[in-house]
C-alpha cells in the first residue's frame, strides 16, 4: 500500500477541499445527461427534463411489442438524475437531480421494471428539509451550510456497475454506493481502505480480462489522482496517488493488457476563480491553445511510462483501446472541437442562449505510437455520435465493433442507434424517428449462442423517450442488423427523466 491519503488542501480548509470535491462530479453528470438533450430546442428539452419522481416506481409488468429473444434472462440497470416529486426548486441545471435507479428484469418472456432513488446522506438531509439546499457544481443556494465531506453531496446518479458480488451506483467525486440487486434499496458507502475514506471514485470503472477492476478519482485542490485496482472478489488490491498539476475534467479512461490511458483535455480547474467563490463550473476554464494530454500508465507498478498530445480537443467518452506488441496504443475517441458543451446545458434562457448550439461529437481513430510525443486522430463516419459501447473483446484483441447513438443535425435530439465496423467504418442504423430522445444503448450478449467467425452474437438495448407521447420506451434489437428495426419495445406508462450510464447483469 501506498502513504496515508491526505485530504488537506493547500490554502484550503479541510471542509473547503471537500465541498469542491464534491461539486467535482456535478460537471460531468450534467455534460452527460445534458448530451441527450442539450443539442434540442428549449421544448424538448423542457417535456424530458422538468419531469419529476417520486422516491419509488412500484414494480410492473409493462405493456410489450413484438417478441422478446427466449434467451434474453437478466436484468438491465440504469443510473441517471431524477428531480424530486414535492420540491419546489429546480436545479439551474435540472440534471443536478439525485441518482434514480432503474431495473428491468428479463426472464425471456417478460419484463418487470421498477425504480427507485439512491437514499445517500445529501437525499436523506434533503428529505428532512423538503427542498434542495445542497449547494451544486452550478449554483450555490443562500444559505446553504458548506459541506464536511464530498459525500453530503455525493448524488450517486452517474453509473451503475455490477462487480465482487456488489451492485454499485457510482458518482464521480466521491465514495460507491452499494445497492440491493434485488429490490434497489441503498445499503452502505463503501470504504476501500481507511485511508481512503470518502476518497473519490470515479463513475466509469473498467473491468479487465481476469475479472479485476481499474478505476480512477481525481483530487482537484491537492493537485493529484488516485488509481485504483480492485480485484475480482470486490477487494482493493492496490492504489496509487499520481502528481496532476493539470486537474482536467476527466470522464472516462481506457486499458489495454498492458496500460491505463489517460487523457487530460485542457479544461482546467483554478484555485484562483474556486477562492473568489465561484461555483465549480465557474471554476473552470477552457485553455483553446493547450493540447490535450495523454499519460500511459504501466499497470504492473501504476508508474507513468509514456506521455502524448493531440490537438486541442475535449471529450466525455472513450470507447476501447488496444495495444500491439511494438506499443503502439489504438484508441476509439468520441471528442468535441472544444468544451463548449459543458457550458450549454443550462435550461433557463435568462441565465443561457440556447439559441447557440454547442459543437458536434465526433467518432475517430487515436493512434499513439512509442517514442512520438505527438499522436494522430483520424475521423471513423460522418455521422455525429456519442455514448459508447464496444463488442466483448479480451484487451489483447482488437474490438471489431461498436456502438452509439447518433444525433439528428436537424431536430438537435439523438435520434439513431449505431452500430460501426471499426475495421471498414461502415455504419449500420435504426431510425426512431424525430420525435424520439434516445439514451446510452448497450449491447448485450447472447448466452446461448457461440461465438461466430469470432464474433460475440447478441443484442442491442437501450431507452428512448417518446416526446410525443410522454413515454420512456426500451428496445431490442439484434446488434448487427439495426436496419431490421426492434424485434421487441417495452413500453411503460408514464415517461422518465433521460438517465446516464447502466449495464446488463445476466442471470445466474
Amino acid at each position: 500500500m501506498t502513504a496515508k491519503y491526505n485530504f488537506e488542501a493547500n490554502d484550503f480548509s479541510r471542509r473547503d477541499a471537500l465541498t469542491l470535491a464534491g461539486a467535482a462530479s456535478f460537471a460531468f453528470a450534467t455534460s452527460h445527461y445534458g448530451l441527450s438533450s442539450a443539442f434540442a430546442g428549449l421544448s424538448q428539452r423542457e417535456k424530458a427534463l422538468h419531469i419529476r419522481l417520486p422516491d419509488q416506481l412500484a414494480t410492473q409488468t409493462p405493456k410489450i411489442e413484438g417478441k422478446l429473444p427466449n434467451n434474453l434472462r437478466g436484468t438491465y440497470y440504469k443510473n441517471g438524475p431524477a428531480l424530486r416529486q414535492g420540491f419546489k426548486r429546480t436545479y439551474p441545471h435540472s440534471f443536478d437531480g439525485d441518482g434514480f435507479i432503474q431495473a428491468f428484469r428479463f426472464d425471456g418472456q417478460t419484463v418487470q421494471h421498477q425504480g427507485q432513488f439512491v437514499h445517500t446522506e445529501k437525499y436523506n438531509a434533503e428529505s428532512k428539509a423538503g427542498d434542495y439546499f445542497v449547494e451544486t457544481f452550478s449554483h450555490k443556494w443562500a444559505g446553504s451550510p458548506p459541506a464536511r465531506s464530498a459525500d453530503e453531496t455525493n448524488t450517486a446518479n452517474t453509473n451503475i456497475v455490477h462487480h465482487g458480488n456488489r451492485l454499485m451506483a457510482l458518482w464521480e467525486a466521491g465514495s460507491a454506493w452499494q445497492v440491493d440487486p434485488d429490490n434497489l434499496d441503498s445499503m452502505t458507502k463503501l470504504v476501500w481502505h481507511d485511508d481512503l475514506a470518502m476518497a473519490p471514485f470515479s463513475a466509469h470503472p473498467r473491468i479487465d480480462d481476469d475479472g479485476s477492476l481499474w478505476n480512477f478519482g481525481q483530487v482537484q485542490w491537492s493537485q493529484e489522482m488516485i488509481l485504483y485496482h480492485i480485484n475480482p472478489q470486490g477487494k482493493l488490491h492496490k492504489y496509487k496517488l499520481l502528481d496532476m498539476p493539470n486537474t482536467s475534467m476527466i470522464h472516462d479512461f481506457a486499458i489495454t493488457e498492458k496500460s491505463i490511458i489517460l487523457m487530460l483535455p485542457p479544461l482546467t480547474w483554478e484555485l484562483d476563480k474556486a477562492k473568489n467563490n465561484a461555483s465549480f463550473l465557474n471554476a473552470h476554464e477552457w485553455h483553446e491553445n493547450r493540447p490535450v494530454e495523454i499519460l500511459v500508465i504501466n499497470k504492473n507498478d501504476l508508474s507513468v511510462v509514456r506521455r502524448h498530445q493531440l490537438p486541442n480537443a475535449f471529450h466525455f467518452h472513450i470507447g476501447g483501446a488496444f495495444e500491439t506488441v511494438d506499443g503502439t496504443i489504438e484508441l476509439d475517441l468520441y471528442h468535441y472541437k472544444n468544451a463548449d458543451i459543458v457550458f450549454n446545458l443550462y435550461l433557463n434562457n435568462d441565465e443561457k442562449d440556447h439559441s447557440q448550439s454547442p459543437t458536434r461529437p465526433q467518432h475517430s481513430r487515436v493512434t499513439l505510437s512509442p517514442n512520438i510525443y505527438d499522436g494522430k486522430i483520424e475521423r471513423i463516419h460522418n455521422m455525429s455520435n456519442e455514448f459508447p459501447h464496444m463488442a466483448p473483446s479480451s484487451n489483447s484483441h482488437r474490438s471489431q465493433h461498436g456502438w452509439s447513438i447518433g444525433l439528428d443535425m436537424e431536430t438537435g435530439l439523438f435520434r439513431y442507434a449505431l452500430g460501426v465496423n471499426l475495421e471498414t467504418g461502415k455504419v449500420d442504423r435504426y431510425d426512431y424517428g424525430a420525435d424520439c430522445m434516445l439514451e446510452e444503448h448497450i449491447f448485450v450478449a447472447d448466452q446461448d449462442r457461440p461465438v461466430i467467425n469470432g464474433v460475440t452474437q447478441g443484442w442491442l438495448i437501450g431507452l428512448h423517450l417518446d416526446v410525443q407521447q410522454s413515454q420512456t420506451k426500451l428496445a431490442v434489437l439484434d446488434a448487427y442488423d439495426l436496419a431490421a428495426g426492434p424485434q421487441a419495445v417495452v413500453t411503460l406508462p408514464y415517461g422518465l427523466p433521460p438517465g446516464l450510464h447502466g449495464n446488463f447483469v445476466m442471470a445466474s
